[in-house]
């Protein structure tokens, strides 16, 4: 009999090797194997079940948390890993997830010997249940890749949460021997300032220029001041620098009031903000993306052992960077038994409905064209002349006659 069991049993490897399978696709493999056919919202069913089967629910992989953090620190020593709960005498949720942060020593050496002092810092929302914010930091190896080196995850992207997590992050870049000498580039979410001023004042911090110039470009619209903007951002010279800051000044009246000169020049140097700064930020946003594509079909404890895959996936890397590897932890059923109490996952922050799987885009980003319904294509354009009457042509004494071939109701 087919039924949602069956189906979910039938295609349960299919779903695995591919955990966003569509419904269309799971609909073809049951007609090419077996001829029949299923309602695509009872499929939409079948693939949620059979991805719990696979990884897990979302409520009970919260309780793995506590005992990951302990993995860490036994099979990688020197790692930072911190989860914090609610205790047992809270009153709305006792034992709800809070907070956690993760970053492995061979990271940390990875800094300390191949990798420049360039940090980028941002966050990214979960489409789960429960929602949160994972913050993240990310350097740039030799090779100018990706070298995530810390992530986190809290409930709210506040000053709070962020100053939980450049706690974290001040004690373990500091654990490295260089102290203060880092420079971190974020956007402009208050948060992050509020967090630096607050527990690293001494950091250097740059912004991004791609974030300034979208906030900027609302107040001076206009192709014209746009390329000059990049133009100041990509200088390489001193002289450079001011004859587009003059024309800025020039086409634009105030623009070096929006913009003051101390967010351009530090202790007598300028900051180049162009190509390096934009770079770390979009490499913050290919971090982001596979969070996002990760995030909506696996749970917490899955995604948080997937982001340490990341590092060392490229070929050509300083070997000082990738010296030490991460040493692998076992599976949750072979860990030893921890006196740890059981985690119970946040307040379900879940709306109504099936929740939008696509960005909300800035307004200077490009947004997905759609097909305008008017355009014919040539198949349409084939079956719509089959449908149409065709026109006899007979010849008779030397004369032509057209006329329809079916004739005319009257």
């Amino acid at each position: 009999m087919v039924t949602a069991k069956w189906a979910r049993r039938v295609l349960l490897e299919d779903i695995r090797a591919n955990n966003d399978i569509s419904r269309k696709t799971l609909n073809t493999l049951l007609w090419n194997r077996f001829k029949v056919q299923m309602a695509t919202n009872t499929l939409y069913r079948v693939r949620a079940r059979a991805l719990i089967e696979i990884h897990g629910g979302y409520d009970d992989s919260y309780a793995f948390l506590p005992g990951y953090c302990e993995m860490i620190r036994r099979t990688n020593p020197g790692s930072d890993a911190s989860c914090v709960w609610n205790p047992e005498t809270h009153v709305d949720r006792p034992l709800a997830f809070v907070t956690i942060f993760i970053s492995f020593k061979p990271c940390l050496d990875g800094l300390r010997d191949g990798i420049r002092g360039f940090i980028g810092v941002d966050g990214t929302h979960l489409k789960g249940n429960y929602g949160g914010v994972l913050l993240s930091f990310v350097a740039l190896d030799g090779n100018n890749e990706l070298f995530p080196f810390a992530w986190g995850i809290v409930s709210n992207e506040d000053s709070e949460s962020w100053g939980f997590f450049v706690h974290h992050l001040r004690d373990f870049l500091r654990s490295t021997g260089r102290g203060d000498d880092w420079c971190i580039i974020s956007d402009r979410q208050k948060g992050i300032e509020c967090a630096l001023d607050k527990v690293w004042p001494e950091v250097d911090r740059r912004y991004c220029t791609k974030h300034l110039a979208s906030n900027w470009k609302k107040a001076f619209p206009g192709p014209l001041m746009l390329s000059l903007f990049w133009k100041a951002c990509g200088a390489y010279s001193e002289f450079t620098f001011k004859k587009a800051m003059e024309k800025m000044d020039k086409v634009g009246k105030g623009v070096l009031e929006e913009i003051p000169w101390s967010d351009w020049l530090q202790e007598g140097k300028r900051v180049r903000s162009g190509p390096g700064l934009t770079y770390v930020q979009t490499l913050c946003k290919e971090f982001k993306s596979f969070v996002r594509t990760q995030g909506l079909v696996i749970p917490i404890y899955l995604l948080l052992v997937s982001l340490k895959s990341l590092r060392g996936s490229h070929t050509f890397l300083y070997k000082a960077a990738y010296a030490n590897g991460i040493k692998s932890i076992l599976d949750p059923e072979q860990w030893p038994e921890f006196n740890m109490p059981k985690m119970l996952p946040p307040e379900l922050k879940r709306g109504i409905g099936r929740p939008c799987r696509n960005r909300k885009r800035y307004d200077t980003e490009e947004r997905k064209g759609k097909r305008v319904k008017t355009v014919r294509t040539a198949r349409h354009t084939a079956r719509l002349a089959a449908s149409q009457p065709q026109p006899t042509r007979l010849t008779k004494l030397g004369a032509v006659c057209t006329f329809a071939s079916q004739p005319r109701q009257l």
